[in-house]
């Protein structure tokens, strides 16, 4: 949980100024490359739409009766698609942007 600390600066007058909000120290963390990021995202976003495909095997064949399930994991697997497809179309606009630029 990402907590602010509002802190009264002084003045070189002395006196006492708005508070400023100050950005908690993190401890340091490794660095992961982005690619690896985007690579780890498609397989958790394939694995949320397998579960999806088991789940609707399993209500059609009779073996489970939780619909809601179903529509959870349904839901939970179009926002991770919808995701992954805002981060390639981000990707690219980028791209296009940086080809658009004269050196």
């Amino acid at each position: 949980m990402l907590t602010l600390t509002l802190t009264p600066t002084v003045t070189s007058a002395g006196a006492l100024s708005a508070p400023v909000a100050e950005m908690p120290s993190r401890a340091p963390t490794t660095d992961v490359p982005f690619a690896r990021v985007l690579t780890d995202l498609v397989h958790e976003t394939q694995g949320r739409q397998e579960a999806v495909a088991q789940e609707l095997g399993r209500i059609v064949s009779g073996e489970a009766t939780g619909v809601h399930d179903l529509v959870v994991s349904m839901a939970q697997a179009d926002l991770a698609f919808r995701m992954v497809l805002e981060i390639r179309d981000r990707l690219i606009a980028s791209y296009h942007e940086i080809m658009r630029m004269q050196v």
